[in-house]
């Protein structure tokens, strides 16, 4: 899998870690902000 990064340009992705970016454990943290709570608070 070829991924394109705006900072990085285009990289090639192991089999391994597609495995990983699709697996459950992460699905479940898609809709978690880095910011925490406060992002539920501050609207930008």
């Amino acid at each position: 899998m070829t991924y394109n990064d705006i900072f990085y340009g285009e990289s090639t992705l192991d089999p391994v870690l597609i495995e990983l970016i699709e697996s459950m454990p992460l699905k479940r943290l898609k809709g978690v902000h880095q910011a925490g709570a406060v992002a539920l608070f501050k609207k930008e």
